[in-house]
This record gives C-alpha cells, structure tokens and sequence, in this order.
C-alpha cells in the first residue's frame, strides 16, 4: 500500500493527469478485490478452516509441550489423542 501511495505522489509531481487517471484504477481494482474477496472467502468453507485451525493449534501445543510430555511419560497419550 505505501509503494502505491508513493508512486501516486511522484506522479502527481510530474503530471496530475497521470496521477489522477491512476488513482482512479487503483481505486476500482480495490474495489473489486475487496468484492471478490467477500464472494470467495464464503466457498473455503468454515468448518474446514475450523477444523484445521484445532489440528494445527494441537500440533503447536504438543510441540511447545514435547519435553515435558516425554519426561511425563505421555508419548502415547497425545499420540491417541491426536487420532481421535
């Protein structure tokens, strides 16, 4: 966004016409973007995205956890847990 913003403000130093008929692209291929956007987040599906963001969340905490699992002795614990 800054990179955009400064080309806008050196081309409004060389040429205002330039700067304005750029400004006006930039402005409605935003505006599509953010269109497109909103019309294909809702396909990803939530659950999936749910149900990837629990897997990945178990597998950083059994990470973060993994000496203390292995000097607990609870090896096969978590890996029951994470088939379940």
């Amino acid at each position: 966004m800054l990179l955009i913003i400064g080309v806008l403000v050196v081309l409004l130093r060389e040429d205002w016409r330039v700067s304005l008929s750029l400004s006006i692209f930039v402005g409605l291929t935003m505006a599509i973007l953010m269109r497109m956007v909103n019309i294909a987040v809702p396909f990803l599906g939530k659950k999936e995205r749910q149900t990837s963001a629990d897997m990945y969340g178990f597998i950083e905490e059994r990470l973060n956890g993994t000496e203390d699992i292995r000097a607990n002795d609870g090896v096969a614990h978590v890996l029951q847990r994470f088939t379940v």
